[in-house]
């Protein structure tokens, strides 16, 4: 099986694509090869990979015994073994998620780009408080009065003056209570954040995924708009978690399962990684119909399992 241009919405605009393929074993009870051939759960599977087209051409491959990377040589017209042994660490630091579909979410996965979001704003404050030799709340305080100032410079020779009003202000009611004030501020922005939209019927974090804001990961927030292209950056850049989850569109994912989530899941879990439906292993999900689709999300498999863990909650709060 393959999908033979993964990513062809790129091809215009010279952005990465690929070929994706897998590798089954004739089922001994079917004569002659037709689609039920395909249907198979891909913990079947024998070997997979896939082609990634950019500024080389890479070949990603796994025959059940770890991952190895090939690099095309054009002048010798063989692939090089150029990446050995891939594998994923348990967690990364990106993020892989086209977020322009994030209203469309369910709640589980909205809160868990909701968390990371508020990790991730938390960890760069802290390291450029660090690195100015300042408390985190003076950084906030200097950004919000440049910002302000900034803004209102735009209005043209009356918003100069204002603006100029606003850094007076602050300067007169002291340090401290800009700081204080900025804190306020902050934080209700970041309650905001956490709790989500209210139009949206959105709810707040629980105190275990309020304590995991605390780790202050400095996420990286990624989409290449190609498969292929999110899931080698996963194999080779340090791993994450990449996800296509169900929408108000896409009722059950967009990412066919037998020939574009089960090789690539194959090819992730070979490496040391994860990935799963939301609901299930990926691996494990029996096909009904050759073009079936499924929500996918693989990479590191602590950030999987902590995917998983609030898409569960969602599902108990629902159900309850």
């Amino acid at each position: 099986m393959f999908d033979p241009l993964d990513g062809s919405s790129n091809v215009e605009s010279g952005l990465a694509t690929g070929t994706i393929f897998a590798i089954l074993r004739q089922p001994s009870h079917l004569a002659g090869a037709s689609p039920a051939t395909l249907l198979q759960r891909g913990a079947k599977l024998v070997a997979a990979g896939y082609c990634l087209y950019g500024a080389a051409t890479t070949l990603v491959c796994s025959l059940g015994h770890g991952v190895q990377g090939f690099t095309l040589d054009d002048r010798k017209g063989k692939f090089i073994l150029t990446h050995p042994d891939l594998r994923i660490p348990r967690r990364g630091r990106a993020v892989m998620f086209n977020q322009a579909n994030f209203a469309t979410w369910d709640q589980g996965v909205k809160k868990y780009i909701t968390s990371v979001r508020a990790e991730s704003f938390q960890a760069r404050l802290l390291a450029e408080a660090a690195a100015a030799k300042v408390t985190p709340a003076a950084l906030l305080t200097a950004e919000a009065v440049e910002e302000s100032a900034l803004g209102l410079e735009e209005e043209g020779e009356a918003g100069e003056a204002t603006s100029t009003a606003v850094v007076e202000a602050a300067a007169a009611i002291g340090v401290a209570a800009a700081e204080a004030a900025v804190e306020t501020k902050v934080a209700a922005a970041l309650d905001e954040i956490v709790a989500g939209d209210d139009e949206n019927g959105d709810e707040a974090l629980d105190e275990e995924e309020e304590e995991a804001l605390e780790q202050g990961r400095n996420w990286s927030f990624e989409y290449s708009g190609a498969f292929v292209g999110d899931v080698h950056a996963l194999l080779t850049q340090g791993g994450g978690l990449f996800g296509y989850p169900a929408d108000a569109k896409n009722k059950d994912g967009k990412l066919r399962l037998l020939y574009e989530s089960n090789p690539m899941a194959f090819l992730v879990e070979q490496a040391g990684g994860a990935a799963t439906t939301g609901r299930q292993r990926i691996l494990e999900v029996v096909p009904s119909a050759v073009h079936q689709r499924v929500p996918t999300f693989m990479g590191s498999a602590d950030d999987v399992y902590d995917l998983s863990t609030f898409l569960a909650d969602s599902t108990s709060e629902t159900s309850s």
